[in-house]
């Protein structure tokens, strides 16, 4: 009788084992699951991250196209973080102030994220006025881009880019242009202007509030901006949209009908890209939260209606691909600088 109860504890242990070794299986990841997590920001060495606001410092002015992008990622920021997303304006020297501050203060915590686009690290950087490159920085993603598009005051009184061709090609005629020093746009028009021998002058501004406010009020001729910026211009009397610097006309509702400059000759075809950065040194499982929460939100159905409703197509770039697209940016600006004799490429 006693062997045979010793007999029956040792099935129960047996039993019992064989079940605490399978409770052990389902309550352990295998390595792929850990390697999953991992990759998703989980195993973090900052567990919870992030526990506070995230900063997000827009290096133009409230109310500009590129705040307007800013705010959107704000209004969104805690249901894909957990906590809110900041907005920063620190504008000045058209984005390079706010630049060359967070390389020189911003923590690579991850707390503190960089909104900036594509000309502060190219057309800018050749103007001898910067001392950083994009290699300074860690890429987060690309956001969106948009086109350029050639704005001239209604008093010159011509309706179409023919008509200011012929008015100003050749003449000697100046023609009153409002930019910011080197970039994307300036370099727009100075080809525009050399290729279509026309004389130019231009008056230098920070940023496209102060551009179009200029255009409107008659202290410019012409100003180049992107669609993202064209809401104060779009339907004002004293502006005329004349072409666009693209290979065909943009998809921008009250645009419909401007023409690509590719269509009278002319191969100038840009546009504004935008980028998000952090600090070199930013912990890996923090990077990656902070990548996958911005690139989900940039393809969140209403970041896409907003996209579309404000002459934005989305753009969505990695962090290597967001350097490889600064340095060919680069590449292609220098012998355009070296034509036009711009910045440190001009006559000394």
């Amino acid at each position: 009788m006693k062997k045979w109860i010793s007999f029956l504890c040792c099935i129960a242990m047996l039993v019992s084992l064989t079940a605490c070794a399978k409770d052990a299986a389902q309550t352990t990841p295998s390595s792929s699951q850990q390697a999953s997590a991992e990759n998703s920001g989980g195993g973090a060495a900052k567990p919870g991250f992030p526990t506070g606001p995230i900063t997000l410092v827009c290096p133009w002015k409230a109310g500009a196209g590129a705040d307007t992008i800013c705010r959107m990622f704000e209004s969104m920021g805690k249901e894909y973080f957990g906590v809110p997303i900041v907005v920063e304006n620190q504008d000045g020297a058209a984005g390079v102030t706010a630049t060359v501050n967070y390389l020189n203060s911003a923590k690579n915590d991850g707390y503190t994220v960089l909104f900036d686009n594509g000309g502060v690290f190219t057309s800018k950087s050749l103007m001898d006025v910067v001392e950083y490159s994009i290699d300074d920085f860690q890429p987060l993603c690309g956001i969106v881009k948009d086109v350029n598009v050639f704005i001239v005051n209604s008093k010159l009184g011509v309706s179409t880019f023919e008509e200011f061709i012929k008015k100003y090609s050749g003449t000697g005629e100046s023609v009153l242009i409002g930019c910011a020093t080197a970039g994307i746009p300036h370099i727009c028009m100075a080809q525009l202007f050399q290729q279509a021998n026309i004389t130019y002058t231009q008056v230098a501004y920070n940023g496209a509030s102060e551009i179009t406010t200029a255009l409107l009020g008659g202290h410019v001729d012409a100003i180049c901006i992107g669609t993202s910026e064209i809401s104060a211009v779009k339907d004002s009397k004293d502006a005329v949209i004349l072409t666009a610097f693209a290979d065909a006309t943009p998809k921008v509702a009250g645009l419909e009908n401007v023409p690509p400059i590719t269509k009278f000759g002319y191969n100038i075809d840009t546009c504004v890209w935008r980028m998000l950065l952090v600090q070199k040194g930013t912990p890996d499982d923090v990077f990656q939260i902070l990548y996958d929460g911005f690139t989900k939100m940039i393809q969140d159905p209403r970041f896409e209606s907003f996209a579309t409703e404000n002459g934005l197509m989305i753009d969505i770039k990695t962090p290597e691909q967001v350097t490889l697209a600064v340095h060919d940016e680069l590449d292609a600006m220098i012998p355009i600088f070296e034509k036009l004799k711009l910045g440190r490429y001009g006559v000394k």
